[in-house]
């Protein structure tokens, strides 16, 4: 939980730090990879993903790659599942692969659909909703981390 009592995207994996209705459960499948050179297929990630509904929160993570200062996360949510307000400490960027999404921000809402891109300033706090069955891609690059 930060100074203000809101959470950052690092609390949402930590169920110590994040009430049991924000946080990620076990069969969220967080895996940091470290390696120096990685290679995905997002569409065998999502298909793998949505093997494995239904999920205790309506969602579900996978980190994908934890540097010092990046960390890509595949999210996959089902209709109506959300993740509360909370902010990440760098800047972010969530493409969106399948579905649509509901991102909001600075009193602004955004609805975004399989091939679209947002881009967010570090420290903002923000929510996201699924409208569809979803999944998308959030990049947090920390500089001169």
């Amino acid at each position: 939980m930060t100074s203000d009592g809101g959470y950052s995207v690092d609390d949402l994996f930590d169920s110590e730090n994040v009430p049991p209705e924000q946080h990620f459960s076990q069969k969220d499948n967080i895996v940091p990879m470290n390696e120096d050179f990685l290679h995905f297929d997002l569409q065998a990630e999502i298909r793998e993903a949505e093997a494995q509904k239904p999920w205790p929160s309506g969602r579900r993570s996978k980190l994908l790659v934890k540097k010092d200062d990046l960390r890509v996360i595949l999210f996959t949510m089902e209709a109506g599942a959300a993740l509360e307000e909370h902010h990440a400490n760098g800047s972010i960027t969530v493409q969106v692969w399948s579905g649509q999404i509901r991102f909001r921000a600075q009193g602004e809402e955004k609805v975004l659909q399989a091939g679209q891109i947002l881009a967010l300033s570090r420290s903002i706090p923000h929510s996201v909703q699924a409208i569809d069955d979803s999944s998308f891609l959030l990049t947090i690059a920390w500089p001169g981390a």
